[in-house]
């Protein structure tokens, strides 16, 4: 059996959205304000520290490990507000591969 990720049940739940937008009957599967939610808790991540998980580090360890999180949750807020700051773009990706483009 495949695991089922966090991002997969997120596209799975965008997919049902974006089908809803083709063939609109009952209530929306995501609404406005739950997107902007979304977007919020994914700009608001604020990760754990290493010691807080009770694993030793060296100082260098720790500072690559703590570089290589911001990176990585930078990397989501840049894709975010690439998308955000081209609402209205023709050639915005819909669906696929999850990515925005730059």
């Amino acid at each position: 059996m495949v695991p089922v990720t966090r991002r997969d049940v997120v596209r799975a739940m965008l997919d049902r959205d974006e089908a809803y937008d083709q063939d609109p009957h009952g209530d929306p599967p995501l609404s406005v304000a739950r997107y902007r939610c979304a977007v919020r808790a994914a700009i608001d991540v604020v990760p754990e520290l290493l010691t807080e998980k009770g694993m030793r580090r060296s100082g260098g360890e720790f500072e690559a490990y703590s570089a290589g999180v911001r990176d990585a949750l930078d990397a989501v807020a840049g894709a975010i507000a690439s998308v955000v700051n081209a609402v209205g773009d023709p050639g915005l990706p819909t669906g696929g591969s999850g990515q925005a483009e730059a």
